[in-house]
């Protein structure tokens, strides 16, 4: 395999002993991905409920060991631009195809 993107999604091809072996792989790394960041979400709340207000949470020894970081994500509404400006959404409109591996 060269790692290009198939043109053709339909058509099947008997995958070699080496890539089977990395379809379990890649499987078992996305199942270990969702319980980490299932973990990852159990334990923010947790340090968030114990940060309380504050912003910085400290160990038994006063050293820094968290701390809450805040950012600004700036987003435009396409329904807005559509709305108002239609022209304008539609010469910046952009689509952008991918494809992705789904292990059945």
């Amino acid at each position: 395999m060269t790692g290009k993107v198939t043109n053709s999604p339909k058509a099947k091809v008997t995958l070699t002993v080496k890539a089977i072996r990395a379809v379990v792989v890649f499987g078992n790394a996305k199942r270990a991905i969702k319980k980490a960041e299932e973990r990852k979400a159990r334990a923010e709340v947790v340090i968030r409920e114990a940060l309380g207000d504050a912003g910085i949470g400290l160990n038994s020894e006063g050293l820094s060991i968290v701390e809450v970081m805040y950012r600004t994500r700036t987003g435009y509404s396409p329904a807005i631009l559509r709305e108002r400006f239609p022209e304008a959404e539609k010469a910046a409109k952009t689509s952008t195809p991918y494809n992705y591996l789904d292990v059945l």
